[in-house]
């Protein structure tokens, strides 16, 4: 494994959580050991040492599992500033929700450790403690809900202007529909740390799907590009690009070899070395396209 570029732009959200689960990781096991270090400048023990390991981790392993549903969150609906009050009170809402989601989880881990000891764990003995250690947590929790929403944004932003984004010079209007949009352009526009750059579409070699975005490859990069593998099949197929997987969509000038399978799919070799699968479901469709452009 090469820790590069390409690499990372791969592999990002399983960085992105590695990187968090290190830091709550991290986070719990310092405020735990602040509880103990408390304890022993009183000179009071009241509580044993894993105790405080326990309470701290379990919160913030409820936190780390809740993260990607905030990213899912942020993702569906972004910040407002043309309506901010109604946006407020929905991120408002979705941090309480969190809030809710976060306790049961920490309740939950911390009464299944608990069973295996011969101690019990109460998070509330009677409606005001319970009123109370809400309080408590809910004025934590929407900070913290706060925080992880500008981070993501944060690494959302800052992914997007180090890999790039590609897309035609001139927009196409909302109001068109896919059969009424022109062939794609031979250039495109690629918007990278607040520079912009020109990428030929003939230097693309192939693309594959990633959510909401395709990933073009040119020249050993990545380049981002808002839009479906469908969508983009049908503006490049001009250019000698043919779908060959629901996945994948390749530059037929930049093949290196094709090897024919006992399966009946076949590997398809890229200029870049790729080895990217010719599915049965298009081949005909591959083999027609190739015929009719030699």
């Amino acid at each position: 494994m090469t820790l590069n570029k390409q690499w990372i732009q791969e592999n990002k959200t399983k960085l992105a959580l590695a990187i968090i689960f290190l830091y709550v990781s991290i986070n719990g096991c310092i405020n735990a050991t602040t509880v103990l270090m408390e304890d022993a400048r009183d000179g009071i023990v009241n509580v044993l040492p894993w105790e405080p390991f326990v309470w701290e981790l379990s919160s913030s392993y409820s936190t780390f599992l809740l993260i990607p549903v905030i990213a899912y969150f942020t993702k569906r609906s972004r910040w407002r500033w043309e309506s901010p009050l109604p946006t407020l009170l929905k991120y408002l809402a979705a941090a309480v929700t969190f809030c809710v989601f976060h306790v049961l989880l920490m309740v939950v881990f911390r009464e299944v450790i608990y069973s295996f000891t011969a101690l019990e764990y109460n998070f509330a003995t009677n409606a005001k403690t319970l009123a109370f250690e809400l309080l408590y947590e809910l004025r934590k929790d929407i900070w913290s809900f706060v925080f992880y929403v500008v981070a993501i944004e944060v690494y959302r932003y800052s992914i997007t202007q180090w890999f790039g984004e590609a897309k035609p010079i001139f927009e196409r209007p909302n109001e068109l529909k896919l059969e009424d949009v022109d062939p794609l352009p031979d250039i495109l526009l690629v918007k990278k740390m607040g520079k912009e750059f020109l990428l030929k579409t003939k230097d693309i070699e192939w693309a594959e799907s990633a959510g909401n975005y395709l990933n073009l490859r040119a020249n050993n990069e990545i380049y981002p590009m808002r839009t479906t593998l469908s969508e983009f099949a049908s503006q490049a197929a001009s250019h000698g690009f043919i779908r060959i997987h629901r996945s994948h969509i390749i530059n037929i000038s930049c093949i290196n070899h094709i090897q024919k399978l006992p399966s009946g799919d076949a590997d398809i070799e890229m200029r870049d070395g790729a080895v990217l699968k010719l599915s049965r479901r298009y081949k005909n469709d591959f083999e027609s396209f190739v015929s009719s452009r030699f």
